[in-house]
């Protein structure tokens, strides 16, 4: 695709000029690696075009305007016979949310540098990103972490927009704070795991040792103190926070190339799946997306053993794929006479 069309699609999106029936498609190429290299200079180019008037728009105006975008996508996904579309609702306009976290991260921090770096994983990967502090990050794939080239003299902050682990070198004079749009996750030196990918309907923080204490924007006198094989899942929507203990180790799978799944529901596997696989799934509405499953993929299995897998433990579906595309249905039962 010439880099011109790639371009004028990518600036349609962003200004709500592509008709809504075609926008969940323009939403999934995004996502792929196809064309990546142009799709990512050209999200670059708007970027750029778009940054200098973010920086004069106050906090509250920014994320008003990116709730309107997310309110807009739930209430269109569920006529959708994609699955899940708009869970990919804030990747979509990445530049926004580039101008958010840069301008979270920066408020209030006289020591600020103004050198943001922008770390976006694609579907089908994960990387490793070491910060300017020697602290180590795991992102998982459809992910996208902000994080200054230098941290200030009192504390070191990132923004995180879909998964990742986090192996934070210890400072007792700078806390080391994770920014979603809705929590921060503050430590002092600790691993941990922390969810939290557009339109997933949650937040889950997950500690392997150390401690973490989690709070919502402006809140840290209400902080929740964590201990190691907690979770701490926090639903934006009920305003409600739920605490576990977990075997940490299938939350963290992931960074070993590993799927674990316990007690998940069918509409969580596919969406993580077709993060790990880069492939998209199309369900038959028969389908119960919320019916609960525990299953395990190891580093080697490909998406064809992964859906082998899947059609042995539901039973009931059979699949066709085309490419990246998967429809999943349910097998017809045989009459009888």
């Amino acid at each position: 695709m010439e880099e011109n069309r790639i371009n004028k699609i990518l600036q349609q999106l962003i200004d709500h000029a592509i008709p809504k029936s075609y926008r969940p498609i323009v939403r999934e190429w995004l996502i792929t690696n196809e064309d990546r290299e142009a799709k990512e200079q050209a999200l670059q180019a708007i970027w750029q075009q778009t940054s200098s008037q973010l920086e004069d728009l106050p906090e509250e105006a920014l994320k008003k305007t990116l709730e309107k975008i997310r309110i807009a996508d739930r209430k269109q996904s569920h006529k959708l016979f994609m699955h899940k579309l708009g869970r990919y609702a804030a990747i979509l306009l990445l530049p926004l949310i580039t101008g958010l976290a840069v301008w979270l991260l920066s408020n209030n921090n006289q020591e600020y540098d103004p050198t943001m770096i922008e770390y976006f994983v694609p579907n089908g990967e994960r990387q490793t990103v070491v910060l300017p502090d020697g602290s180590s990050i795991q992102v998982n794939a459809g992910s996208l972490l902000v994080y200054p080239s230098r941290f200030s003299k009192t504390r070191r902050q990132v923004y995180l927009s879909g998964e990742a682990n986090f192996s934070v070198e210890g400072d007792p004079k700078r806390p080391f704070i994770v920014r979603t749009d809705d929590l921060h996750i503050e430590v002092l030196g600790t691993k941990f795991n922390v969810q939290a990918y557009p339109g997933g309907g949650f937040i889950a923080t997950t500690l392997e040792h150390g401690s973490v204490k989690v709070y919502k924007e402006g809140n840290p006198n209400e902080a929740i103190l964590m201990t190691p094989s907690e979770q701490l899942v926090y639903l934006p929507h009920e305003n409600q926070f739920n605490i576990t203990k977990v075997d940490v180790a299938d939350y963290s799978a992931w960074v070993n190339g590993e799927l674990r799944f316990v007690n998940k529901s069918l509409d969580d596997i596919l969406f993580t799946m077709e993060r790990r696989y880069d492939v998209r799934f199309l369900v038959d509405p028969r389908i119960k997306g919320t019916d609960l499953y525990t299953m395990k993929f190891k580093t080697h299995e490909t998406i064809d053993d992964a859906l082998y897998v899947l059609e042995e433990i539901l039973g009931n579906i059979t699949h066709e794929r085309e490419g990246q595309t998967i429809r999943l249905q349910l097998k017809e039962r045989r009459r009888t006479r």
